[in-house]
């Protein structure tokens, strides 16, 4: 018997289904108000996570990864077109590098001291 391929959107859609596990950040959960209060008070997705293991030790789903909270504030972000939150959730990320110094050589000729 000769079975139909299945067309690729659909297998796509099905492979992402049987992968996509139990989400943790879901609107209501004391969980997600936590790590927004965090954000918003100006902690950063690491250091969110690494308070999170200390207070639950004993709770896994009461405790996330840095990615999961970076993955929720984008997939957030893009879903809200325009507004304050939005806003506040990207000046909650700090976007900011390090300083770095210049190599030997590489900077701005300095007065030597003749």
């Amino acid at each position: 018997m000769w079975v139909q391929p299945t067309p690729p959107r659909i297998a796509a859609q099905q492979a992402r289904r049987r992968r996509r596990g139990r989400r943790k950040l879901v609107a209501g959960t004391a969980l997600l108000q936590e790590v927004h209060a965090d954000l918003l008070g100006g902690w950063s997705p690491e250091r969110i996570a690494g308070r999170l293991k200390p207070m639950h030790p004993d709770e896994p789903t009461e405790r996330v990864s840095h990615e999961t909270i970076y993955n929720y504030i984008y997939n957030y972000i893009y879903a809200q077109p325009r507004g304050e939150l939005r806003k506040t959730l990207i000046a909650a990320l700090r976007q900011a590098h390090k300083k770095r110094l210049a190599r030997a050589g590489h900077g701005p000729a300095r007065a030597s001291a003749r």
